[in-house]
C-alpha cells in the first residue's frame, strides 16, 4: 500500500499486474442500504458494464464520458467521489461547494427520473493513511499519490460490486488534475487490471493543443489566443442526451451515501464572522448553514434543467443577448448578463452548448461578438493556469510577490472593511455584500473590488483571490487567478486601466446601491451622485436621509484617494528597482515558463521608466515606440537560439527574422544588429538562484 502512493516499494520489471481478489477490495464503510430497481423488459446486456465517473460534467446534455458509457453496450454505473481530505485551495469552497452539492442532487433526480438511474455517492477511501494530510498547507507529490490512490481503490470497489470493467471521466484542468488523473489511470491499470478513458468537454479548447512543437505558443492575451483558435477546427456540435431508458442499470446497485448524509461535501461554518447566528444564535458561525443557504439557494435553479433554459432565454432575440452587448457593465440592470458561470463552472451546461447557442442565434454578428469571445477568454484562463500551474498562489511575475504591502493593524482593518462591505464607498460596498448574500456579483463590479483592494489599499491580490474562492458560486480557480493576478499587476496581462470607486458609472440609475447598501438609498432624492459620494452631501441632506456618517453608514477608510495610490504606485516602483534581473532593458517585465523558457510581459508604461531615485522618467528621454518592435524581435530571436541544438536551421532564421524587422525599422538596423552582438550565441546555461538574468536582454 506504502509502494503505490509514497514512490517506495516498486514492482519488479516486466512482471504482470493481478487484480486483487474481491474481498481485498471491500469498502471500509458501511453505507445505506437502497432499493433495487425495477427489472426492464428488454434483454438485458450480460457483460461488464461502464463507470461514468462524475467530476466537473454534472449534466447529461453534451457528455462525453457519459457518451462513451452509452457506446459500451451494457450498464452503466454513475460514480460520484468526495475526498474530504484532499483540501487544495482551488477545491470548491463555501458557495462554490453549497452549489455543487444542489447540482449533484439534481443529477441525481434527474437520472432517477429519466432514467431509473442513479449517482452512487462515496467518499473516496483507501489504504492511504489519513494522516498525510494533516498539516499541509500545500499539498506535494506525497498528498497527491495518497489522493490518487484513495480514489483508485475507491472506484476499483464499485467495479467490483457492479461488474464493470472501464471508467470513463471528463478531463479537468485545475493545477495538478493532469497529476492526479494520470496517477488514478495508473493504480486502476496496474493493480487493479482496470481501464480509464478521458475526455473532452469542459472547455472549448484544451490546453495542449495551444502548443508549438511542445512548447506553449505566444497566445497568453486574448486576441492572439482568439486568432490562433480560428485557425484550428472548429469544436464539435454538442451531443443530445441519452434517451430515456438507454442508461441500462446493473443487476444490483452498489450502496450509496447521499448528498445531505455522510459525504461531507457542504461544511459548516462558511462564513466567519459573529459569535453566534443573527437568527437562530447557533454557536460560533455568523449565521448557521440553514440561514445563510437558504437566500442563496432562493436565487438560483441548480439543475441542468435551469441552466439550459438560461441558455435559450438568453440567446433568443428577444433575450439578454443584445443586451449585453449594450449594457454588460451596467450592475443596476440584472438581465444585461447571463448569469451562466457558475452552470459552466460545474458543467451543468457545456460550453459547446452555449456556444453553438450563441452562434446560430438570430442576431447580426456584431450583436453578439463580445459574448462569444467570453467562452474563449474563459478557455484563455485555463491555458495560463495549464502553463504557471502555481498562479493560484504565486505571482506570474515572481518579483511582484516581494512588494511592501499595507500591514500590520491598518492592513487587518481595510481586510476586514473590504470583505465585509463596510469601506465607506456605496459601489464597493455593494458588491461585497452581493457576494455575500448571493453568491455572485457582475463583472463590472467585480473589477471596481479587486482595483479598490490592489490599487488603492495596497493589499495582496492573494487575500482577495482567496476571499473571491470562498464567497463565489462560480469560483473557478483558473479565472479567479488570473483576473486576480492581473489587478493585482502580478499577472501575463496587466491591468491597463484604473476604475474610480467613486463614479458609479455602472449604476447611473443607483438601484444597484439602492438595493445593496439601504443605508444611503434615501440620498438618491439629492442625486445618484451625492447617493454614490455621500460624505459629499450636506448636513441638512444627511439628516433628511437620516443618515450619520460613522454611526449609521461608516466613514471612508481611506479620504484622499489619489495619495493611497500614489502609495501603490511608490510601493511598486521600489520593488521594481530592487530587481533588475526581472526587467528588460526598456522596463518590461520577464517572466518564465514551466518550459524554462523566457518571455517579455507587457508592463504599463508607470511601471516601465523609473530613475532610480524613483521618479519617472520624462517622457521625451523614453525609448522610441519603434525600439518596442526592436527588443520584441530581440526576444524571439533569443527564443529561436534557445533552440538552436534542435534547429539545423537556426541561423538562417535568426537572420530571417533580423532582416523582416530591419525592413520595417530601416533606421534602427545598426542599432538591432548592436543589441544582436550583445546577446548569446547559443542558449546560456541555466542561472543560479539570485544570479543576474538580466545580462539576457540588454
Amino acid at each position: 500500500a506504502k509502494g503505490r502512493w509514497g514512490g517506495a516499494g516498486k514492482k519488479a520489471a516486466g512482471a504482470a499486474p493481478k487484480p486483487p481478489p474481491p474481498e481485498d477490495i471491500k469498502p471500509t464503510t458501511t453505507y445505506a442500504s437502497v432499493s433495487k430497481p425495477a427489472p426492464t423488459a428488454a434483454a438485458r446486456p450480460t457483460g461488464p458494464g461502464a463507470v461514468w465517473w462524475v467530476r466537473s460534467d454534472l449534466r447529461l446534455t453534451d457528455n462525453a464520458a457519459l457518451g462513451a458509457c452509452v457506446d459500451h453496450g451494457s450498464h452503466v454505473v454513475p460514480v460520484f467521489l468526495w475526498d474530504n481530505h484532499w483540501r487544495p485551495r482551488w477545491n470548491p469552497e463555501g458557495c462554490a461547494a453549497l452549489f455543487l452539492k444542489e447540482t449533484l442532487r439534481a443529477l441525481d433526480q434527474d437520472l432517477q427520473t429519466r432514467h431509473k438511474s442513479r449517482v452512487v455517492m462515496r467518499r473516496a477511501e483507501g489504504d492511504a493513511p489519513a494522516e498525510v494530510f494533516g498539516g499541509h498547507e500545500d499539498f506535494g507529490d506525497v498528498q497527491m499519490r495518497a489522493h490518487a490512490a484513495r480514489l483508485a481503490q475507491s472506484l476499483a470497489v464499485v467495479c467490483c460490486e457492479a461488474n464493470c470493467d472501464v471508467v470513463h471521466y471528463c478531463r479537468e484542468y485545475h493545477p495538478d488534475d493532469w497529476r492526479r488523473d494520470e496517477l488514478v489511470e495508473m493504480e486502476l491499470r496496474e493493480n487493479f487490471g482496470i481501464r480509464a478513458v478521458a475526455h473532452a468537454g469542459h472547455l472549448l479548447y484544451e490546453p495542449q493543443g495551444m502548443v508549438d512543437n511542445g512548447r506553449p505558443a505566444h497566445v497568453f492575451t486574448l486576441t492572439p489566443y482568439y486568432d490562433r483558435a480560428q485557425k484550428l477546427p472548429p469544436p464539435p456540435r454538442p451531443r443530445p442526451a441519452p434517451a430515456p431508458g438507454s442508461l441500462w442499470p446493473p443487476v444490483e446497485w452498489p450502496a450509496s451515501l447521499t448528498v445531505d448524509s455522510g459525504l461531507g461535501l457542504a461544511m459548516d461554518g462558511l462564513q466567519p464572522g459573529r459569535e453566534t447566528c443573527r437568527r437562530c444564535k447557533e454557536a460560533r458561525v455568523d449565521l448557521c448553514r440553514r440561514h445563510w443557504a437558504l437566500p442563496i439557494l432562493g436565487e438560483w435553479d441548480c439543475s441542468e434543467k435551469g441552466g439550459l433554459h438560461l441558455v435559450s432565454e438568453f440567446a433568443k432575440v428577444t433575450g439578454g443577448l443584445a443586451l449585453y452587448e449594450k449594457a454588460r457593465s451596467r450592475a443596476d440592470l440584472p438581465n444585461a448578463t447571463s448569469r451562466l458561470s457558475p452552470y459552466l463552472r460545474f458543467g451543468v451546461v457545456s460550453p459547446r452548448s452555449l456556444h453553438y447557442a450563441l452562434r446560430d442565434a438570430a442576431l447580426p454578428a456584431e450583436a453578439k461578438q463580445v459574448m462569444s469571445r467570453r467562452l474563449f477568454w474563459r478557455d484563455l484562463a485555463y491555458f495560463q493556469h495549464w502553463c504557471f500551474p502555481q498562479m493560484s498562489t504565486r505571482s506570474v511575475r515572481p518579483h511582484h510577490d516581494l512588494q511592501e504591502w499595507t500591514s500590520g493593524a491598518e492592513g487587518k482593518q481595510f481586510l476586514k472593511a473590504w470583505t465585509t462591505g463596510y469601506t465607506g464607498y456605496p459601489m464597493v460596498d455593494a458588491a461585497m455584500r452581493e457576494m455575500a448574500q448571493t453568491g455572485w456579483m457582475n463583472q463590472a463590479v467585480r473589477i471596481i473590488a479587486a482595483g479598490f483592494l490592489t490599487e488603492f489599499l495596497n493589499l495582496p491580490w492573494q487575500d482577495g483571490h482567496k476571499w473571491f474562492n470562498d464567497q463565489l458560486i462560480d469560483a473557478d480557480a483558473p479565472i479567479n487567478a488570473m483576473m486576480w493576478q492581473n489587478a493585482g499587476r502580478a499577472g501575463v496581462d496587466q491591468w491597463n486601466f484604473v476604475v474610480d470607486p467613486e463614479a458609479g458609472s455602472q449604476d447611473p440609475t443607483g438601484e444597484y446601491v439602492k438595493r445593496w447598501v439601504p443605508e444611503v438609498a434615501r440620498l438618491r432624492a439629492f442625486g445618484v451622485d451625492v447617493m454614490h459620494r455621500p460624505w459629499t452631501a450636506t448636513p441638512s441632506q444627511l439628516k433628511a436621509a437620516g443618515i450619520d456618517l460613522g454611526a449609521t453608514y461608516p466613514n471612508r477608510i481611506i479620504t484622499d484617494l489619489p495619495a493611497a495610490r500614489e502609495k501603490t504606485v511608490r510601493a511598486m516602483h521600489r520593488m521594481l528597482l530592487q530587481h533588475p534581473e526581472w526587467r528588460t532593458g526598456s522596463g518590461h517585465d520577464v517572466i518564465m515558463l514551466a518550459t524554462g523558457q523566457y518571455v517579455r510581459a507587457h508592463t504599463r508604461p508607470e511601471f516601465r521608466f523609473i530613475r532610480d531615485d524613483g521618479t519617472l522618467t520624462p517622457l521625451e528621454q523614453r525609448d522610441r515606440p519603434v525600439d518596442e518592435a526592436v527588443e520584441e524581435a530581440i526576444i524571439e530571436i533569443h527564443d529561436v537560439l534557445a533552440d538552436a541544438p534542435r534547429q539545423k536551421n537556426a541561423d538562417l532564421m535568426v537572420t530571417s527574422r533580423v532582416e523582416k524587422v530591419v525592413r520595417k525599422n530601416k533606421w534602427h538596423e545598426q542599432a538591432m544588429y548592436d543589441k544582436l552582438e550583445r546577446m548569446p550565441k547559443q542558449a546560456p546555461a541555466p542561472i543560479a538562484a539570485g544570479g543576474d538574468r538580466r545580462r539576457r536582454w540588454n
